[in-house]
């Protein structure tokens, strides 16, 4: 269904898109058309008059040189011009016509204005054809003085209504074409346009269809172009997610399933009753322990989903942190005295903005993190500094065994565990306690870093403004 409609869209697409550049080049030719005829009609106009009263005043002017005879019987020899049309008046009357060789013309008549004006001495000039007017009815007079003493009127017409319906028809076949060429070449533009589109929907689809690997390659720099690179980051993005979702689905399944296997085997051996009492009490206490463990691990991805949600209610308010760490550290005593570990404090006084809760989240969690791989006897360092700008920045070092560099790009993943030797002999971590704090953290609007190296120990650093 997906896969018709968007077809359907890219067909619905590629038709607007024809249409429209169709439209674009009929409306702007015939706007051209219109535009460029009525200039050419007026300069034309202006241009033929010139020419015509150039002719008369060549004909005046050789009739009076020659003037062997009356205007009527000059105007019979001048058949031979082709392209004007000469009409003499003596007064109102016209007394002679002579038309071109080339064949018949339809008369034309002579307003009478425009006699009286020539007769008055004065050239003639007809008003200029508009865009329904025909080019033959341009018109020029001019006095004709003759021979006999008289003096006639001149009219010069040209001749050439049929070369004008031809340049007409040829001017429109040209527009046609033009038309017809046009669409044809946006035709085949916008298959150009609309095959990217094409591309992208149908890798979209697959994309619908869960095929992450799918990629668009459209090279390049306009539009479309930034579009195919968007889809390629969405499919880039989606792809990691994809991921993060496999590996959290098997990550919750195995440490579900660890503590639920330690649950069932010795349930099953208590069921049994083979074992004596201080092994039935040692069995009641690991399954006490792996049944918090899973407590603590529900506990956990709640509240991980929960910061993930932009839907987490923080509190901020104005926090004594020095004092918060103190009792955190304090909370902890039993952990870290039971290994005799020396916690070395450096806390002066301090005061930010932010949420009580979950801020003590992050600093319980980074403590059970150095107090866990720490060796007895080992050292734990916490300290408040200044940061950069309106910032503070705490501390938290170990002289525990450190971790590879490949591992600390990991230690801020869900379940990421660096030492896998370590996890086999402490069984309580999830690897979720440092994503909760870079969450929390990020919520602050602060950052969260680690520094590390093998046999050199752990510090953690939490960089925090002190203000909102």
């Amino acid at each position: 269904m997906t896969g018709r409609f968007t077809g359907s869209l890219t067909r619905s697409l590629y038709l607007r898109v024809v249409l429209t550049f169709i439209a674009i080049v009929a409306i702007g030719s015939a706007i051209s058309y219109l535009t460029s005829s009525h200039n050419f009609r007026r300069d034309f106009t202006f241009r033929i008059q010139g020419e015509m009263l150039r002719t008369g005043r060549e004909i005046v002017q050789m009739y009076s040189e020659l003037a062997p005879m009356n205007p009527r019987q000059f105007l019979d020899h001048l058949g031979h011009l082709r392209n004007v049309h000469l009409s003499l008046y003596e007064g109102k009357e016209e007394i002679r016509s002579a038309l071109p060789e080339r064949g018949p013309v339809d008369r034309f008549a002579v307003p009478q204005e425009a006699i009286d004006q020539v007769m008055e001495g004065e050239i003639y000039r007809s008003p200029h054809v508009d865009d329904d007017t025909d080019p033959s009815q341009i018109m020029v007079g001019l006095p004709f003085p003759g021979v006999d003493g008289r003096m006639y009127s001149l009219f010069i017409m040209p001749n050439f209504p049929e070369q004008s319906r031809q340049f007409r028809q040829g001017l429109d076949a040209s527009l046609i074409t033009f038309i017809i060429i046009g669409s044809l070449l946006i035709l085949v533009a916008s298959r150009y346009l609309v095959k990217p589109l094409k591309t992208l929907t149908e890798a979209t689809n697959q994309l619908a269809r869960g095929n992450f690997e799918v990629r668009v390659n459209v090279r390049r720099n306009d539009e479309i172009g930034q579009l195919a690179g968007s889809f390629n980051h969405m499919a880039d993005e989606l792809q990691q997610l994809e991921r993060m979702r496999q590996d959290f689905v098997s990550n919750v399944s195995h440490e579900i399933q660890t503590p639920l296997t330690s649950i069932r085997g010795f349930s099953k051996a208590l069921q049994e009753g083979l074992v004596n009492e201080d092994d039935r009490q040692r069995y009641l206490k690991i399954i006490e322990q792996e049944s918090e463990r899973l407590s603590r691990l529900g506990e956990n991805l709640l509240k991980l989903a929960s910061l993930e949600s932009d839907h987490h209610p923080l509190d901020f308010r104005q926090l004594a942190l020095d004092e918060q760490i103190r009792q955190v550290v304090l909370a902890n005593e039993p952990l870290w005295s039971e290994k005799q570990l020396d916690i070395h404090l450096e806390l002066p006084k301090t005061t930010i903005v932010a949420d009580k809760d979950s801020l003590s989240q992050v600093w319980t969690n980074i403590l059970h993190n150095a107090i866990k791989y720490t060796p007895e006897g080992g050292r734990i360092r916490i300290a408040i500094t200044a940061a950069a700008g309106n910032q503070i920045q705490v501390v938290v070092s170990d002289t525990g065994a450190g971790m590879s560099e490949e591992h600390l790009r990991h230690i801020f993943q869900r379940f990421y565990k660096a030492d896998r030797s370590r996890q086999s002999q402490d069984l309580s971590g999830s690897g979720l306690g440092l994503s909760i704090a870079k969450r929390i953290v990020d919520l602050h609007k602060g950052e969260i870093t680690a520094e590390s190296a093998v046999g050199r120990g752990t510090t953690v650093r939490v960089t925090l403004p002190t203000g909102r």
